[in-house]
């Protein structure tokens, strides 16, 4: 028997706008999902889900590209979103109950997942829709006289993936890669000084005419990235991670970095929730 508290996918998702083809340019896919500040997005032609293309995927090949930069223009070689997309069509229904959304994105380590209603992609759940649900059901609590939760019962604690600012950026793209982290803190010594994303490798790619072997962490990172206190209440962490389309944040205390808190984090608190305490107006 479904509970009634139970929550469906289309409660939280976002409208698929506009859909990416097959045939389209990787710009395209990367402007969109750079627009929404996720990692992933759906392939789909007249409504048809075929695929999932990913930054992974576009940063693979844009990195081709640069090396064999030559002959593929000499060939007149044009990848296109069809050509490298490399996810199965993953999907929801937008009936299905939200931890089925939560579910697998947490197991395939998605930032977005494409909805189908009626064989056609209809919208897409992404993390920062996770994050919005997670700070109002914080409010929510606090509105119940609860406590505020600190991002410390949140975080990813240290030890972390990290890299030093004078690595090569490749050795920090295989670290990212292996480690399964979008975002990978920079350290000088035991100093935060940068945060390094998928999103700052390609645009060091389409920058730089050389392969990324060439160049440093400390060249491409964003630096001085906001950084949180494991004190911090977590729906405020939550209300800058959607403000500054973050997919985490460095926790620190002092100088000395102690954890992270990540979009997943904030989807990982959601699951946790029995699911009478999933309740909550998204409309304002």
């Amino acid at each position: 028997m479904k509970d009634p508290a139970a929550r469906p996918v289309a409660s939280l998702m976002s409208e698929l706008s506009p859909p990416v083809d097959p045939d389209d340019p990787l710009e395209h896919a990367e402007a969109l999902m750079g627009g929404f500040g996720v990692c992933h997005w759906p392939v789909a032609r007249d409504g048809k889900l075929l695929g999932i293309i990913s930054l992974r995927d576009l940063l693979v090949e844009w990195q081709r590209r640069v090396r064999l930069d030559e002959l593929a223009c000499a060939r007149g070689v044009n990848a296109t979103v069809g050509t490298v997309m490399g996810l199965p069509a993953l999907y929801v229904r937008a009936t299905d109950d939200l931890l089925v959304g939560a579910e697998l994105l947490s197991r395939h380590r998605l930032s977005c997942l494409p909805i189908v209603d009626k064989d056609q992609v209809v919208g897409v759940l992404t993390l920062p829709d996770f994050v919005h649900l997670a700070v109002k059901l914080l409010a929510q609590e606090l509105g119940d006289g609860e406590r505020p939760l600190a991002v410390e019962h949140l975080m990813t604690p240290a030890p972390l993936v990290t890299v030093q600012a004078h690595a090569r950026l490749s050795t920090a793209e295989i670290m990212m890669r292996h480690g399964h982290v979008r975002q990978l803190p920079v350290l000088e010594g035991d100093r935060l000084v940068g945060l390094l994303s998928d999103h700052d490798l390609l645009a060091a790619v389409h920058a730089n005419d050389e392969p990324i072997e060439t160049l440093l962490a400390a060249e491409v990172m964003t630096r001085s990235p906001p950084t949180i206190e494991p004190q911090t209440e977590a729906a405020l962490a939550g209300m800058l991670l959607l403000q500054r389309r973050m997919a985490a944040l460095p926790v620190v205390a002092g100088s000395r970095l102690v954890g992270i808190l990540a979009r997943s984090d904030f989807l990982s608190y959601v699951r946790a929730l029995p699911l009478s305490r999933r309740l909550v107006d998204l409309s304002r």
